[in-house]
């Protein structure tokens, strides 16, 4: 039975792309790849539209967009190294009614923030410039969209990888992962007709099958794999008034899942026009008859996808009239190009999306990567579970991604072999972003410090995914080779050390040694035991020592904000006596004032009373003075009322200040504005009215609201010795 150290199952051109990049980048890897067709990109691979996209759509901060930018410039760098042919033709995405405006005014936004380069908003004439037969209100024009015959780059990716020392076996579906006998190679692949590898690891891009092989190695049903057909039309040959340049394409409208027909030019010059979604009956069914009663089964308990049809049911049947009336589809299109007859179009080529859907019903729009967390194979199996468009464009970005999360997942699985709890390698991998084994170690034992009890007997270091030798075994300890890096001929002494040593530099080619590994001696295996141990005690150590100090400052810490906090309150306390002691100032200035206004009233009204009585004990004389004669009545005046008086307070230095009152401010603001002029000693407060000389009888009533008591042009008395 054949041993490999990375299988990768799935033909398509993700697939190839990362056995391509994992057998470029370790020279010494032992990578097989299987495809269960006959030939590569048999299936979306070689049915798709053959779009190289430039961004424009996808949510910023994506992983569609950001794969797609570096896609798009890394495609044709490739194609253009390997003299492989692609145009770049352009794409024209146009709004023909106002009611889109908005949305392609977003979608013009999102390109800037994607970073699409040249982008551009064009206006109806130059539509027409770009693409004569087309007309809109607004487009947005990516210059730098192209096209590319994915079947061909797909194939040549493949021969590219064959010619690293890669491996390629047609007609083996997978159908198995078990676990093996074999502790060096742990994975048993067997195909449909029971013929078998050994694999250290495991890679599954299986497209439409993604689900399936997924679920075969125990993975999750969530998301399942829903095909959608699209049926193409194209421009026949001799409708030469009908050139279409470059790619045209509608505005996405949100309350559909699919982005709608478009006019695709393609390499060996016909036009597509199209496509339509459709549910298909079969996972490969590319006729519009084709149907297997399986998957047909799996339609049926699909939850998700019930959902899904029962919120865009008139959507759906759309789609199914225009899979069957070339007249429905054709009036669609004239949308775009209104020149376009049903004359001008023939039936064209179908291809099957495979869209993952969720339990919810919702399309799952963005990549989704899922390696084997359970079992024996845990760390072993890496899944792309969803790779829709623009999968394609971005192949080698997402083959860049996938080697270094299964670079991770051999980290862990080493992680795993050393006794390390997940808990501990999560932490290592996720927040310590650890690239390596010594990584992960410093990280672990400087943050938990702890090992499983037992673990340190067995630790020994693990060949990861970079190796194709397991030093666990006598014949491949004869056969290991030492790496150099070919970049910077630094000589490293395992795979594991190559791994650490591309991460940190972005070195990636290294050339085979002949200086051969020697096995670990027993002596060899006991220092490295102790030195270990001797690092976790020293971070346990470190860690001790840490949290003491830390303990210290806290407890400084508490001791300061304790007497903060009773200077805070102590002061809080002196205010508040302050403002007691000025309440009952005040009160018992007021309580004074009052008992003595009573008292000069009390002193008016007896003198009233004696020169009363006096009078009519002298028989209306008030001593020798004849009483007055009777005066004619005259009715009474009403008070004159003046609207302002100057109050002016002199202070026992001689100087004087003045204010001007209305005769409707009260006393307390006159009160107040006497305390605001004063510092210490007694004052005399004097009033006039600026109309007119004062007179008590007439400014009585106004100077009683002030609360004041007049007495000439004096106010005596009552604030003659009123003491601040």
């Amino acid at each position: 039975m054949q041993k490999v150290d990375c299988l990768i199952v799935g033909g398509g051109i993700v697939g190839v792309a990362v056995a391509r990049n994992l057998q470029s980048t370790f020279s010494n890897l032992k990578c097989l790849l299987v495809e269960k067709e006959d030939i590569l990109a048999k299936h979306q691979t070689g049915h798709n539209s053959g779009v190289i996209h430039a961004g424009v759509y996808y949510k910023p901060d994506s992983l569609k967009a950001k794969l797609c930018i570096e896609g798009l410039k890394r495609i044709y760098e490739y194609c253009d190294a390997n003299h492989l042919p692609y145009r770049k033709c352009g794409k024209i995405i146009v709004a023909v009614e106002r009611d889109q405006l908005a949305r392609l005014d977003d979608l013009y936004q999102r390109a800037k923030q994607n970073g699409v380069q040249d982008v551009r908003m064009l206006d109806s004439n130059q539509i027409r410039e770009i693409e004569p037969n087309c007309r809109g209100i607004r487009a947005i024009h990516s210059p730098h969209t192209g096209i590319v015959d994915y079947g061909l780059l797909c194939r040549h990716f493949g021969k590219s990888f064959e010619q690293l020392g890669g491996r390629i076996a047609l007609n083996f579906e997978a159908k198995k992962f078990l676990p093996s006998d074999d502790p060096s190679y742990p994975i048993r692949i067997t195909s449909k007709t029971n013929s078998s590898y050994l694999s250290r690891y495991v890679i599954t891009c299986g497209g439409l099958q993604a689900d399936q092989l997924a679920m075969a190695c125990g993975g999750s049903k969530n998301p399942t794999i829903v095909p959608f057909r699209g049926d193409y039309l194209k421009l026949k040959e001799n409708t030469e008034k009908l050139k279409i340049n470059g790619n045209i394409y509608p505005v996405p409208d949100p309350k559909f899942p699919f982005l709608g027909v478009h006019f695709t030019p393609r390499m060996d010059g016909s036009v597509w026009l199209g496509p339509n979604a459709v549910l298909s009956m079969k996972r490969e069914g590319y006729g519009l008859l084709d149907f297997s009663p399986r998957d047909m089964v799996d339609h049926v308990l699909n939850g998700g996808l019930r959902k899904l049809a029962w919120k865009h049911l008139g959507y759906g049947f759309n789609e199914m009239r225009r899979a069957y009336s070339l007249r429905a589809t054709v009036h669609e299109l004239q949308k775009f190009v209104p020149a376009l007859r049903v004359s001008d179009v023939e039936r064209g080529p179908s291809g099957v999306r495979a869209q993952a859907l969720s339990s919810d019903g919702n399309l799952v729009e963005d990549f989704v990567f899922e390696k084997v967390n359970t079992g024996d194979l845990k760390n072993r199996i890496l899944h792309v579970r969803n790779a829709p468009s623009p999968a394609a464009t971005s192949s080698l970005p997402i083959a860049d991604m996938i080697r270094l999360l299964s670079i991770i997942m051999s980290l862990a699985q080493q992680l795993v072999e050393m006794g390390f709890q997940q808990s501990q390698i999560d932490s290592a991998i996720n927040t310590g972003k650890a690239a390596n084994l010594e990584q992960a170690i410093d990280w672990i034992t400087s943050h938990e410090g702890e090992v499983a009890s037992g673990s340190v007997e067995s630790a020994q270091p693990t060949l990861n995914l970079s190796s194709s030798t397991a030093a666990t075994t006598t014949e491949a300890a004869s056969e290991a080779n030492s790496l150099k890096c070919d970049e910077c001929g630094k000589l490293l002494k395992d795979a594991d050390m190559a791994t650490a040593h591309a991460l940190r530099t972005n070195h990636s080619s290294f050339s085979e040694c002949t200086e051969a590994i020697k096995p670990l001696t027993a002596e060899e295996k006991e220092e490295m035991k102790k030195k270990l141990q001797e690092r976790i005690v020293a971070r346990r150590q470190e860690q001790k020592i840490a949290e003491e100090q830390k303990a210290i400052e806290m407890e400084k810490k508490r001791i300061v904000d304790g007497k903060a906090l009773s200077d805070l309150k102590q002061k809080r306390e002196e205010e508040e006596m302050k403002k007691i002691a000025e309440a009952n100032r005040r009160e018992k200035i007021e309580t004074q004032l009052a008992k003595q206004r009573a008292i000069e009233q009390i002193e008016a009204d007896k003198r009233a009373r004696r020169e009363k009585a006096a009078a009519e004990k002298n028989g209306g004389v008030v001593g020798d003075v004849p009483a007055p004669k009777p005066q004619p009545i005259v009715p009474p005046q009403p008070a004159r009322q003046y609207d302002e008086c100057n109050l002016q307070v002199r202070l026992s230095d001689g100087s004087t200040v003045r204010q001007l009152f209305k005769a409707a401010d009260r006393f307390e603001k006159v009160m107040e504005w006497i305390r605001g002029t004063q510092q210490s000693g007694p004052f005399i407060l004097v009033q006039n009215f600026p109309k007119k000389d004062f007179n008590e009888n007439d400014n009585h009533k106004t100077l009683t609201e002030l609360g004041l008591v007049p007495s000439g042009s004096l106010m005596v008395k009552a604030l003659a010795h009123f003491q601040t």
